[in-house]
């Protein structure tokens, strides 16, 4: 079997090794034979993303969704993901701005027969104290070296999201959706938390002093040491 090509967008914090192994499961499917291999490869990054990989209903919808956009259709496209350089946030407008682009984006990965627009939210190294997270939609985007402290994030959807060197130290975090999140070396001190879900994330050195950390969900055991 030819080795897999990895997605010449694959962001830097999805599991690779989960990602060819469904990438090679779809291509061996006999369903995904009208497919182009950039679909499939599309198909697989979500899959790994959205922890959908054992649903095969989700598959389903996926693959016929992809064919009813297939190439040989005129007007139709070939699922494409494109990739922001980092962004530069001055006020609440930007991120806000950027997180409706990032949001496009997602619509377009999840429902390939709409057009492509937006792109993944890039982060990395912004200063965002002081401006609202709440309820934003940030899944997989890369907020790595990011300056958090302090911010008001409740509700805030971060999953599979790079936040390794991040400070997220006094931020309000209640609720937040953090599952296999990297945050390996990120700040964490005093943050709030509660109700959170920080499932399967990736730890290394991460500070979490003085954290609050009351019904959250946690792995069992969890790499977690407050």
């Amino acid at each position: 079997m030819e080795g897999i090509t990895t997605h010449a967008d694959l962001p830097d914090n999805i599991d690779t090794s989960l990602y060819n192994m469904v990438a090679s499961a779809l291509k061996e499917n006999p369903k995904t034979r009208a497919l182009a291999e950039e679909q499939i490869l599309a198909i697989a990054q979500l899959a790994v993303v959205e922890g959908k990989v054992n649903d095969e209903l989700w598959l389903h919808d996926q693959i016929k969704a992809a064919e009813d956009a297939s190439p040989h259709i005129p007007g139709s496209k070939i699922l494409k993901i494109p990739v922001n350089q980092p962004a530069s946030i001055e006020n609440q407008a930007d991120l806000d701005q950027l997180a409706e682009a990032h949001q496009l984006w997602m619509d377009s990965v999840l429902h390939p027969t709409k057009p492509n627009q937006g792109g993944r939210a890039n982060l990395r190294g912004c200063d965002l104290r002081g401006l609202s997270l709440e309820g934003l939609d940030l899944r997989g985007a890369n907020l790595q070296g990011a300056n958090l402290s302090g911010c008001a994030a409740r509700g805030v959807i971060l999953t599979t999201a790079d936040l390794r060197d991040a400070d997220l130290s006094g931020a309000q975090l209640i609720s937040a959706k953090l599952r296999r999140c990297k945050l390996d070396r990120a700040n964490f001190s005093d943050a709030n938390l509660e109700g959170a879900d920080l499932r399967r994330v990736q730890v290394d050195k991460t500070i979490w002093k003085d954290v609050h950390l009351e019904g959250a969900l946690l792995d069992d055991p969890s790499p977690i040491k407050s």
